[in-house]
């Protein structure tokens, strides 16, 4: 979605109030001045509405158990804690999308003037780009698109991102419906850790983890065998959540290791009865050793005394929030023992900033179209005694050698006893001392931490790093270098391509498609899972958003392809190289818009050369005319004039593919369509019209559904004599589907004040001069709601005013399978259709879309004829 200018305009103004209000902050030396900032600074929070004070405290107890309102902590505190301020903002992964020196000021009023005019993105769970892309009227509208989800958006099924299909979590979870909850909040504060699905997957396509857990999960678990003698501590304190520290351990027990080891379970005071109870009773069974403490005393100090229970063993400090697998154990020693100094080892996982994958240096709390068993596995093989040096180790997996640890000391309890940077500190020590810790790239382990709400953590974190920097002065530097040569880059594309390569059956099909959505996305889909039914592969090729000469690879089911780089259209041997493991035996293509003029010859190309068939699947009117939908300045349909006409228009009116001859346009399509092994169109009123151009080719009819109307029932149109006609549109209303007939028709009806009443089921490209003119909108609405939202309106006709040539219209199906009379230009699929039922309805002559007066006065006689 590119940035408009009006929006960098707005940006603009954000960073003259932002700059005004940090300058306001520098001068502020006196408690007068200090008081006037926060003031104004509390007075803009507010403007935002995005500031949620329940939940700040409710997430925040050292807040709800001050004296202070939590507004005033956050605008003093709270923001540079990286206190969240509501659900979704997390100001630690904005403020590192956000540029410039003004981003200090406050993350959330930065976002609010500026951030999101220019897409950033508030946190890993809300895509705004994404959002805004995928829902028009939030972006055409003034509400800010983070506190619409939340509101509205969210309760009506929108989705937040690719990856959390939110009309799926409702249907799949109705209690969550029900409850008016927030689906995308259910999910991380429990559906996550319930592993409940967030988009569609088919039964048989779900792949598990875990098998059906028996009565007892704990009786099939090996006990440690005595004649082994540990040579490693596996040390897991606990204090709290229940559910997870159970998964946890389990995991351990049931984990497939050759590497001699003792599970200690140090229960620090937890302050939940269950738990304690549950570890006495497991550890009675000998399933590990358990010590107790009568009173907390910190993470740090904990795994010190696990640390120093055997001085002659290596440790794994493990958060009690994980889960492990395979033999993960004996993958972590081998890495610690690659080399003579090695002093600590980290796993990849889905949430260890540096560590991280498949969203390098951010939590992915989705569910992958693999198990997480699976997924380490795969990072076993592609990526086997692959290790990198890095300047820290990540405290949620921490393989330990005893030689370092005797060397180094352990963890500085004084400094960071409350927890967070002591494993920093750890390997920042030894590093020098002559030490190395490494990233074991072959081993993955689940971190599912905490759901997205931090409380103090910020604080402590903050305060742990101001110590750091202190001590290790060219740390921040040493991680920043890391980051930017980022040498774990190779590792998480091995494992993007694995998973993806993973995917192919015997025979696979590449759908070729734009990005744009529509109709043509909504087919696709319907292919994909027609070819999917026949046992077939599915795979799809898009070109990338930034660079239309570049495609990425894709496939239905992998959402989080984050690492595989996109590849040149141009470059046919890299690509059908990148190809061939997946078996491509066709490609099919669904439209080529929003990539180059030279695509259509280049995807010929590729299937030459991976010896697959070309197919093409025609949605527009791109393979004649470059402008794709045959209209003109005004969105009206063109007529089709001669070559000269059309060359003159692409001249004068442009094109997104820099076309000015026609001819030559053609000539390259020609080529190609003569290559196809079969050329599909919707409708026989396309393949009329395209047989003009291309007489020699063979057009077959294939409507995107199969549609029997045998069963759905005519409704006559019966009014009381003082009653309106109500006449509804449907979809996503611009300029080509008749924004400006429609608004002047209401325009009209308003003003002599007919027996009209128009509604828009959907949204347009400006709502409020509708509204202005009396038509009432429902809103966006998902297809599978449609029908039920229609019939609620109770149309007595449905008008589809569309003004070029559409293909085929599934507006117009619903309103056929409603049985509701409809109105329309005669042109098009559109009309063909109609024609072809004798629907009850009628089709008027283009020329009435520039007479509202004309067209009211034929709605008003019917409605009258109607009413006798």
């Amino acid at each position: 979605m590119r940035i408009l200018l009006k929006h960098r305009l707005k940006a603009r103004r954000g960073e003259l109030l932002l700059a005004s209000l940090w300058l306001l902050r520098v001068l502020a030396i006196t408690h007068p001045l200090r008081q006037r900032y926060r003031g104004l600074l509390i007075h803009l929070i507010k403007r935002t509405e995005l500031f949620d004070r329940t939940w700040y405290i409710d997430s925040n107890p050292d807040v709800a158990a001050s004296s202070l309102p939590p507004l005033r902590h956050y605008a003093a505190y709270g923001d540079q804690e990286n206190r969240w301020p509501m659900p979704l903002f997390d100001p630690g992964y904005y403020r590192t999308r956000a540029r410039g020196r003004l981003h200090r000021v406050n993350a959330l009023l930065h976002y609010f003037y500026i951030g999101r005019y220019r897409l950033i993105s508030p946190s890993p769970w809300f895509d705004l780009r994404y959002y805004l892309r995928h829902n028009k009227d939030v972006a055409r509208s003034r509400i800010e698109p983070l506190r619409h989800y939340l509101q509205w958006g969210g309760l009506e099924g929108r989705s937040p991102n690719p990856q959390f299909d939110g009309a799926y979590y409702l249907r799949a979870n109705p209690e969550v419906r029900e409850a008016r909850l927030n689906p995308l909040l259910h999910y991380l504060q429990w559906g996550r850790f319930s592993e409940r699905p967030t988009r569609d997957l088919s039964i048989a396509e779900i792949v598990e983890d875990r098998n059906d857990t028996p009565e007892d999960p704990w009786s099939s678990l090996a006990l440690p065998q005595p004649c082994q003698t540990p040579c490693v501590d596996v040390i897991v304190p606990v204090y709290k959540d229940y559910e997870l520290t159970r998964r946890c351990l389990r995991s351990v027990l049931a984990a497939n290791n050759t590497t001699p080891y003792a599970l200690i379970v140090i229960d620090d005071a937890s302050p939940e009865p269950e738990l304690s109870i549950e570890l006495e009773q497991l550890a009675e069974r000998g399933l590990f050793e358990l010590r107790r403490h009568v009173d907390n005393r910190g993470f740090v100090a904990t795994v010190n005394e696990g640390m120093a229970l055997h001085p002659e063993r290596d440790v794994v400090l493990l958060n009690s929030d994980t889960e492990v697998y395979g033999n993960w154990l004996d993958r972590l020693r081998d890495a610690a023992y690659c080399r003579p100094r090695v002093a600590s080892v980290t796993p990849l996982s889905n949430n260890a900033t540096i560590c991280s994958y498949p969203r390098f240096l951010h939590d992915t709390p989705y569910p992958l179209e693999i198990g997480y068993a699976q997924l380490d596995a795969l990072a076993a093989q592609v990526n086997a005694r692959e290790v990198h040096e890095a300047p820290t180790g990540v405290g949620f997996c921490l393989y330990l050698r005893r030689d370092a640890l005797s060397a180094v000391g352990v963890f500085d309890v004084e400094t960071f006893g409350r927890g967070y940077g002591e494993e920093n500190d750890f390997c920042q020590r030894a590093i020098r001392a002559g030490w190395v810790n490494l990233i074991a790239a072959d081993t993955f382990v689940r971190h599912i931490g905490s759901a997205s709400f931090q409380g103090e953590k910020g604080r402590l974190l903050n305060e742990a790093m101001r110590h750091i920097s202190r001590r290790y002065p060219n740390y921040r530097d040493e991680v920043d270098s890391f980051i930017r040569r980022d040498p774990l880059a190779q590792a998480r594309q091995r494992l993007d391509q694995e998973r993806l390569a993973d995917q192919a059956r015997d025979e696979n099909v590449l759908i070729v498609c734009h990005n744009r959505g529509g109709g043509a996305e909504r087919h696709v889909q319907e292919d994909t899972r027609a070819l999917q039914a026949r046992g077939l592969g599915v795979f799809y090729l898009r070109p990338d958003r930034t660079r239309p000469s570049h495609v990425r690879l894709a496939h239905p089911r992998c959402r989080q392809l984050l690492n595989a780089p996109s590849l040149a259209l141009a470059d046919t041997d890299a690509l059908a190289e990148r190809l061939r493991p997946l078996r491509i035996r066709c490609i099919h293509s669904h439209g080529l818009i929003d990539f180059t003029a030279e695509a259509p010859r280049q995807i010929l190309a590729l299937a030459r050369a991976l010896e697959a068939s070309l197919e093409v699947d025609i949605h527009d009117y791109k393979v004649i005319c470059p402008r794709l939908n045959l209209a003109d300045r005004r969105g009206r349909y063109c007529g089709e004039p001669s070559p000269e006409h059309c060359d003159l228009c692409l001249q004068t009116e442009g094109n997104d593919f820099s076309v000015n001859r026609i001819q030559t346009w053609r000539a390259l399509h020609h080529q190609v369509l003569q290559a196809a092994a079969r050329i599909w169109v919707p409708d026989e009123d396309v393949a009329e019209r395209l047989g003009r151009y291309y007489p020699d080719l063979n057009f077959e009819i294939l409507p995107h559904e199969q549609l029997d109307l045998s069963q759905a029932p005519v409704r006559a149109t019966r009014l009381e004599q003082n009653k309106p006609l109500r006449i509804v549109v449907i979809g996503a209303i611009g300029k080509l589907k008749g924004y400006d007939v429609l608004l002047a028709c209401a325009r009209d009806a308003r003003q002599r004040r007919l027996p009209l009443e128009y509604h828009l089921l959907g949204y347009s490209i400006k709502d409020e001069p509708l509204v202005q003119a009396g038509v009432r909108i429902t809103g966006r609405y998902l297809d599978q709601e449609a029908e039920v939202k229609l019939e609620a309106i109770e149309p007595h006709v449905v008008w589809l005013p569309y003004t070029w040539p559409e293909t085929y219209s599934y507006t117009l199906s619903l309103a056929l399978r409603g049985g509701y009379p409809v109105f329309a230009f005669e042109l098009g699929a559109i009309a063909r259709r109609l024609r072809a039922i004798a629907h009850p309805g009628a089709l008027w002559p283009l020329d009435l879309a520039g007479q509202s007066q004309t067209i009211n006065d034929q709605f008003v006689a019917y409605r009258n004829k109607a009413a006798e």
